[in-house]
Parts: structure tokens; C-alpha cells; sequence
């Protein structure tokens, strides 16, 4: 299978694109998230182009088995019953199912979904977890969930959802009407999936993943520390704009003091024993002034200019999820 991938020069991957942040779109359409991150890491590595068909639920099964798709990176939890029809790949991400439900419900435990319409995705380990644990929730299936459960949370059509935790989080933190449920259910692991018979090909995504594992870890470690130094730059780009117009203040209210003082002085006191002293004054009152100058400048472009500079690293890891 990798030889037919590299011979033919594209990879066909299926991508969940109904939901942030493991797949979605863009204002523009174009796809972003997780899952097409790691996918266009791996076409770049096997060095072919991607094509991308948007799958969801039981289409992502079916599409891999039928061979119209090489790979599945879709947000795809590993199960026994799927296992049997399918092989995984070594996990690259952890997850677990969640609960959202509509504010004005009453629902603090999982016994409080019975009698309750709960939307789920078809084919989904939401939709079988309900239909096991909560045999009397009325539950309601959608193709995708999201847009469409999202949809019917949205018109309050249903009282809640269950989804994968990332994407559970995601609609809560975007939708002020709804609540998410203390807890995670049933803890799972998202893996790749191929069809089966084909070991030379899952062999070199585990080794991908294996590569790709260390990488995150490294990259999470520089963002962590790029946007640490951002802030740090941040709050000293701040303080010095304080400082500077403090000093500016400080030092025209010198220049006015000695100016007022000068002025109130006899002629006699100008005399050439003193004129030195007196050029002394100026010449150190002037030397501050140039000071300031320099320190503004120093404030208006070179800490700016480093910000952006920690933005333009930040965008070279990761467009779309810079720009997103």
C-alpha cells in the first residue's frame, strides 16, 4: 500500500471536518485542525500530495473498507467492535466521551439524562455509550455532530449531547446556553485506521506517530516558552512606555525649574567663574533629554518588533492555527 501511495503521489486521507478542535474549517473553507495537521505532516513526509475526503460516524468505516480512502486521521476512538473489520495504529491522542446539556435542565448525573432527548452521532462511542448506560434517554442521532447536533443544541431541539471531550469542551466554551457535566466518560484513545492485511504500511505510521510524538511534545515546550517571553515582552514593552513619559515629564519640569531659577538671578551672578558651572547644567540637562529620546525609540520599536517577531515563529509552526 505505502509503494502504491508514493507511486501514484497523493495520499486519499478521511478527516472528521464537522468539529473544532481535532477537524473544521476555516472562514474561508479551508480545512483546519488537528487530524489535518497530523495529515499533512505525514503527506509531507511520505512526500505525496493530500487529498482530503470529510467522513464522519459509520462513513468512516465503510469508506476505508471499500478502499475509495487510504487512511482514516478522524478524530477516531480504537474499539473492539471496530477492530474487527478494521486495523489501529498506535494511539496519538487521548480522549473520553462528555456531557453538554441546556442551562435551565436539571441534569447533574448521567441518571438524569433518562426521559431526556440527548443527540448523539450515529455510529459514534457517544451513541453506543448512552444506549448502554442510559437506556431510558431518548436519544437522537445526527450523521455528524458537528453542525448538525450542534444545530439542535443551538434551537434547544434537544436537552443535551454527548461527544468526544475536545470537541464537548469546544461547544460549551462557544455556546452560553449550555453546560458541561463534571466528569469524563469512558477515558479512549484516537488512532489512525487502515484496512487490514496491510502491515508494512501501519508499521510505517506507528513510526510515524512514534517521530511525531517526541516532535509535539517539543513543539509544546516552545510554545509554551514563546509565549511565556511574548507576555514577558509584553508587560516590559508596557513599563517602559510608563517609564518614558514619567521621565520626560521628570526632566521638563527640570528643564522649567532651572529655566525659573535662572531667570530670578542678578546680572552680577553671571560671572566668568560661574559661566562654567552654569554650561555644566545645560550640557547634563541636554544629555538627559537625548536619554529619553534614545529609551522612547527603544520602546516603540524594539520590543514591538520582538512580539511580532515571537508571532512570526508561532506562525511558521502552524499557520492555520495561528490565523484560527
Amino acid at each position: 500500500m505505502l509503494d502504491d501511495i508514493k507511486k501514484r503521489g497523493y495520499i486519499k486521507v478521511g478527516i472528521s471536518l464537522g468539529g473544532m478542535p481535532m477537524g473544521g474549517r476555516d472562514r474561508r473553507n479551508e480545512p483546519l485542525g488537528y487530524d489535518y495537521e497530523v495529515a499533512k505532516l505525514l503527506a509531507k513526509k511520505m512526500g505525496v500530495e493530500m487529498r482530503i475526503t470529510d467522513i464522519y460516524g459509520d462513513a468512516r468505516v465503510s469508506l476505508l473498507v471499500s478502499g475509495q480512502i487510504d487512511l482514516v486521521i478522524g478524530n477516531m476512538t480504537i474499539t473492539e467492535k471496530r477492530a474487527e473489520v478494521i486495523d489501529f495504529t498506535d494511539p496519538y491522542f487521548k480522549t473520553g466521551l462528555r456531557v453538554i446539556y441546556q442551562k435551565d435542565q436539571n441534569i447533574n448525573s448521567l441518571e438524569d439524562l433518562n426521559g431526556k432527548k440527548v443527540v448523539a452521532g450515529r455510529g459514534t462511542s457517544g451513541a453506543t455509550f448512552i444506549a448502554k448506560n442510559v437506556p431510558d434517554a431518548e436519544l437522537v442521532y445526527t450523521e455528524n455532530f458537528a453542525p448538525n447536533g450542534v444545530l439542535l443544541l443551538k434551537q434547544r431541539r434537544v436537552d443535551a449531547g454527548i461527544e468526544d471531550s475536545s470537541m464537548a469542551d469546544y461547544v460549551a466554551n462557544q455556546m452560553n446556553s449550555l453546560n458541561i457535566m463534571p466528569g469524563v466518560f469512558e477515558a479512549g484513545e484516537v488512532a489512525m485506521a487502515v484496512r487490514k492485511g496491510q502491515p508494512e504500511y501501519k508499521f510505517y505510521l506507528n513510526e510515524f506517530i512514534a517521530t511525531q510524538t517526541k516532535e509535539d511534545a517539543l513543539y509544546v515546550i516552545c510554545l509554551i516558552l514563546i509565549i511565556s517571553v511574548v507576555f514577558a515582552n509584553l508587560f516590559n514593552y508596557l513599563t517602559l512606555m510608563l517609564q518614558a513619559k514619567a521621565r520626560i515629564n521628570a526632566v521638563t519640569n527640570l528643564r522649567n525649574s532651572v529655566f525659573n531659577r535662572i531667570t530670578e538671578l542678578d546680572m552680577g551672578y553671571f560671572t566668568d567663574a560661574r559661566k562654567g558651572d552654569l554650561m555644566t547644567k545645560v550640557s547634563t540637562d541636554v544629555q538627559n533629554i537625548e536619554a529619553t529620546i534614545v529609551n522612547s525609540l527603544t520602546v516603540l520599536f524594539k520590543e514591538p518588533f520582538l512580539i511580532m517577531g515571537y508571532f512570526f515563529i508561532l506562525f511558521f509552526i502552524s499557520a492555520e492555527l495561528t490565523l484560527y
